[in-house]
């Protein structure tokens, strides 16, 4: 079995709707090898293929063949320079299949279009106000996303994925029936919908799409309304005892993040004032106190940073924890500040067509 370098975690449940309105067909699991082999690597020949599958040249030639008629990846330029025929390299197709996803906020909804690359499509942040019924409000928003597609992008519709928020704010009592939750969506979508916590969602994206591809061992920091922690070891995320993975004296500038989502708008400055600068210096040592404590038990080699905060802000927190974190290597995440809502719709993208394990 190729080591493969990635493995989102399982949804914690999975709510499967037959003789849905998506005519595309669940995969195979060698058709799923090469979809995940080629998410990994990017563009590869067929021999290339056949190296890291272990599968024979005549096997990977009838799965290529399955899987372009479908759509799902493309012939790329012929390479020439070698002895004999051009070699043709075979890669995903971006449209070839989307995931929908659907991250709960304490006081808000985001909303994400993925396609079988990980780039976003479309993404939309809905308010929700304190006198909103937060159902109507999430089908609302489920609908409206779904009205955003057009034809094709609606029949290549893998699945709806929903990541639940740590702190579940005004989705509190929505979230106590969550077979209700569940049944309301696919009733509505006709879509299978997996369910997650937001956070191991997020981390989930960054071993698919993002900066975790190649590293099978490493600490998660998601930076958002809380301050939370993964454990990634061998690609399998361990969320842990969630009172103890939380960061609480970093609330203070997330939760400004959180407010201006509240608001509506997703901007947030690049600019480091004092009280900014404050706050990466307090976060970062306590970041770097947390994986020190973790260190003792278990010895991992990155920290990968993601969350809210932009670019600016969180590159100079990653700086701070590697001054202070020598021995770690420590990098931002790739995937945008809506990772969990990506995270939710990686969960629909992986439970059709890559690998789990």
């Amino acid at each position: 079995m190729p080591d493969m370098r990635f493995a989102p975690p399982p949804a914690l449940r999975i709510h499967t709707q037959t003789g849905g309105l998506n005519s595309m067909s669940v995969r195979s699991a060698n058709e799923r090898l090469i979809l995940s082999l080629l998410v990994q690597h990017g563009a590869m020949s067929r021999m290339e293929l056949g190296k890291h599958s272990g599968l024979s040249a005549q096997t990977i030639s009838v799965i290529v063949r399955a899987l372009q008629r479908d759509g799902l990846i493309i012939a790329g330029e012929a390479q020439r320079g070698r002895v004999g025929p051009p070699t043709i390299p075979v890669a995903l197709n971006p449209e070839g299949a989307f995931g929908l996803g659907v991250s709960l906020q304490p006081h808000g909804i985001d909303t994400v279009l993925i396609g079988l690359t990980g780039t976003v499509a479309y993404r939309m942040h809905q308010s929700v106000a304190a006198d909103d019924d937060p159902l109507i409000a999430l089908e609302s928003a489920v609908s409206n996303a779904l009205g955003r597609l057009d034809a094709a992008q609606s029949e290549r519709l893998a699945g709806l994925g929903l990541a639940l928020p740590t702190d579940p704010g005004a989705w509190t009592e929505a979230l106590d029936d969550g077979e209700l939750l569940e049944t309301r969506l696919s009733g509505e979508t006709g879509l299978p919908v997996y369910i997650q916590n937001g956070v191991t969602a997020a981390a989930g994206a960054e071993s698919v799409f993002g900066a975790a591809r190649d590293v099978s061992d490493y600490v998660f920091v998601h930076v958002g309304a809380l301050t939370e922690f993964r454990l990634v070891l061998q690609n399998r995320v361990h969320a842990g005892a969630t009172p103890s993975n939380r960061a609480p004296s970093l609330g203070d500038l997330a939760s400004f993040a959180g407010g201006i989502r509240a608001a509506g708008t997703l901007e947030w400055s690049d600019e480091v004032d004092d009280a900014t600068a404050s706050w990466i210096d307090r976060g970062a040592r306590e970041i770097s106190a947390r994986v020190e404590e973790l260190s003792t038990f278990v010895q991992v080699k990155d920290l990968l940073v993601a969350g809210l905060p932009p670019a600016g802000i969180r590159n100079r927190l990653v700086a701070q924890l590697q001054a202070l974190l020598p021995q770690i290597t420590v990098a931002s995440g790739h995937v945008a500040d809506d990772s969990t809502a990506v995270g939710a719709a990686t969960l629909a993208l992986t439970g059709r067509y890559l690998l789990r394990e």
